[in-house]
């Protein structure tokens, strides 16, 4: 790093976790405390949660690295995140006990807090490129995007201008695009920092976004998300919807903008069919009621 006279100051990037009966860990649940109740405020946010590094100075009694060769020990060290999970227990469980809402960026890893109600999302949008996908192609299968559906399956968005002119020119295109590639892995898109142009190039609009949310999922699929209070879809499939009352069916195509369609409800005994019939991977259709 530069230093103000512009000469270079050599600096170390120090990093520490949370784990119970340490500083870190004290600090947070001070800050969480802060929050609730002096502040008053609804609930607590917490980024970069999992502490995803590792330390060397001693061993969890569960990380190490094989010689693939071998099949050898070749060193034993902490994972962070594993030796934290406890501290975020706590930290979880403190605020959810206040009646507030838990948000974290990153998916559970641990059995101590993967059954805890926290809403979780993760950044993926740097595992998917969606201008690389032609016009109706199934996206690839992206382990890393699976994460999430053994938690909250919400992935942030997509933020075009990383892919510079092409991303600008076709703006709306990328952020579908994304959606798609998100619904393929049975998670759904959560809109962050972009801005789509209502006209000229890259226009369109946020259309399936705007109905994506609230829901409670309740089955995922290679395509589509079922929840309680609605379906999102971006192949074609037939849902069973319950209850008395019709579902309304909304479909947009790879801009975001709404489109007119023949999707009818059929009434049966317990509720409602719908025959969802899109161009996959291209079109996107929102039961809801």
């Amino acid at each position: 790093r530069a230093d103000r006279d512009g000469s270079l100051m050599p600096l170390f990037a120090l990093t520490v976790y949370p784990a119970l009966g340490n500083g870190q860990h004290d600090f947070l649940m001070e800050q969480a405390r802060f929050i609730i109740e002096e502040a008053g405020l609804d609930g607590v946010y917490f980024d970069t949660f999992l502490a995803q590094t590792y330390s060397y100075d001693k061993w969890d009694g569960t990380t190490v690295d094989i010689d693939p060769a071998t099949g050898e020990i070749t060193d034993r060290y902490t994972d962070c995140a594993v030796a934290g999970a406890t501290s975020r227990q706590k930290l979880i469980e403190y605020t959810l006990s206040a009646g507030k809402v838990c948000v974290i960026n990153g998916h559970a890893i641990a059995r101590e807090t993967r059954s805890l109600p926290a809403i979780r999302f993760d950044e993926m949008f740097s595992y998917i490129d969606p201008l690389a996908l032609a016009d109706g192609e199934k996206p690839p299968l992206v382990p890393m995007l699976c994460h999430a559906q053994l938690s909250s399956p919400v992935g942030l968005g997509f933020k075009p201008h990383s892919l510079g002119d092409l991303g600008e020119r076709n703006y709306a295109k990328a952020i579908m695009k994304a959606v798609i590639c998100y619904l393929r892995h049975g998670v759904l898109y959560h809109h962050h920092e972009t801005s789509i142009p209502v006209s000229g190039p890259g226009s369109g609009e946020y259309g399936p976004l705007n109905h994506m949310f609230p829901i409670t999922p309740v089955r995922l699929g290679e395509g589509f998300v079922e929840g309680q209070q609605r379906v999102v879809t971006c192949v074609s499939r037939t849902f069973k919807w319950p209850g008395e009352h019709e579902p309304k069916v909304l479909l947009f195509d790879i801009t975001g903008r709404a489109q007119t369609h023949s999707i009818k409800p059929v009434k049966t005994d317990d509720g409602w069919q719908v025959d969802v019939q899109l161009s996959n991977w291209q079109e996107i259709a929102v039961l809801e009621g």
